[in-house]
């Protein structure tokens, strides 16, 4: 059987493309029209260096690799944190987002953090990992664990 590799980054903008495609032909009864998704506009995309365009819409282009590790002073750890997201720059902004459904739909949503947030989620992790590991192997078998009632 033969099958066609799709990088996330290009599923996440064709996603982001019908979702401001379906927003953008729907947004009145009650929907502002800041409220819809944003637009991802592939022909800035394409052009780096270009203004954003005149109607307000955010440009999200897709950073090199070296972009990214800069951005994340080449920091190994935190270069693997961020391989589960897709990077994408938003007005210049490095961004990085994820893919998830909410409990109790099926649909889909994009959720995006920047690169401090990304730091804060990545320490608080490795914060609580450590705590985890202190906390196991207290218990010896002569002593027992004591549940402290």
């Amino acid at each position: 059987m033969n099958r066609k590799v799709v990088p996330l980054a290009a599923v996440l903008l064709a996603a982001a493309l019908c979702l401001a495609a379906c927003a953008s032909s729907n947004t009145g009864a009650g929907t502002p029209a800041s409220a819809t998704a944003p637009a991802v506009s592939m022909a800035a995309a394409s052009m780096p260096g270009k203004s954003p365009p005149k109607n307000g819409k955010p440009v999200w282009t897709v950073p090199t690799e070296e972009e990214v590790a800069t951005a994340l002073d080449h920091n190994k750890d935190l270069i693997n944190a961020a391989k589960g997201f897709t990077k994408l720059k938003k007005d210049g902004v490095l961004m990085f987002c994820k893919r998830y459904r909410p409990i109790g739909s099926t649909i889909p949503q994009i959720q995006c953090i920047t690169e401090p947030q990304l730091r804060v989620q990545f320490e608080e992790m490795t914060k609580y990992r450590n705590d985890m590991r202190q906390r196991s192997g207290k218990c010896d078998i002569t002593a027992g664990c004591q549940s402290g009632f």
